[in-house]
């Protein structure tokens, strides 16, 4: 299948900044690498959030008080298969520090005006991403249960 420009783009920063934290420097744009294994994702976090930088990849919508807000569009290169997540799925935060990880608690779709919502929760990682049509937001709630310091990380791929 061919891709597109946008997805060729994509494609050469997830790669490019993937290849920065195996090296320990992550482009300060960048807070790390979401992994989120049923979905076979891997995918750069960005930083700050705006809709430039939204068409790129996956950006930080909100981190308070230990709740991070991750956003990304609805394609198939980002979070376009998040809605197939289901109770009890794995996912990964990996920093520069830290590789952090969450199971899937919750699952539900917000209007685009619950901003409240979105944000006012306990949860420690939320997700989302607009449905097809871009009428509701798939949101996915995830608490944390378990954190190791990269240095204590004896191989990748291994699961904390």
């Amino acid at each position: 299948m061919k891709q597109t420009k946008q997805e060729r783009e994509r494609s050469e920063i997830a790669t490019k900044t993937i290849s920065e934290l195996e090296t320990g420097e992550i482009d300060p744009n960048y807070i790390g690498i979401l992994q989120i294994p049923h979905l076979e994702l891997n995918l750069p976090v960005q930083s700050s959030y705006s809709q430039q930088a939204l068409d790129l990849a996956p950006c930080l919508y909100s981190n308070k008080e230990g709740h991070i807000i991750i956003c990304a569009h609805n394609a198939n290169d980002h979070f376009g298969h998040l809605d197939q997540l289901v109770f009890g799925d794995l996912i990964y935060l990996e920093t520069e520090e830290n590789r952090y990880r969450y199971e899937v608690e919750k699952i539900e779709q917000l209007q685009p005006t619950e901003i409240d919502r979105m944000v006012d929760t306990d949860y420690a990682l939320t997700l989302f991403t607009c449905t097809y049509l871009g009428k509701e937001r798939v949101t996915i709630r995830a608490r944390l249960c378990g954190v190791v310091e990269k240095e204590q990380i004896p191989q990748k791929g291994v699961e904390i």
